[in-house]
């Protein structure tokens, strides 16, 4: 479990993302929809504010600076601080 503050003020507790969430991101009509976002964030959440029973409905009640800063804690409970990447320039002289 991980506790965060939302930017609204809003206590949050979460908890690593799993196998069955995973999957629900690999299920292209729910990631078309929205709804697999929605889900993974409502399974996620152990604690939002005082609320111990988080609903899809909690999830689409946040405001959306709220919904975003989860997400990125999401990731970094789930998969750690740091992210690989690598960029290409796309101008001829680099």
């Amino acid at each position: 479990m991980y506790a965060f503050e939302l930017p609204s003020g809003i206590e949050v507790e979460l908890r690593e993302m799993t196998g069955a969430e995973e999957e629900l991101l690999t299920n292209q009509r729910l990631v078309r929809s929205g709804e697999a976002i929605n889900q993974v964030l409502k399974n996620c959440l152990l604690r939002l504010g005082e609320e111990t029973t988080v609903t899809v409905n909690h999830v689409l009640d946040l405001l959306s600076g709220d919904r975003l800063a989860l997400l990125v804690y999401l990731r970094q409970v789930s998969l750690g601080d740091s992210v690989d990447l690598e960029l290409q320039c796309s101008h001829q002289g680099c």
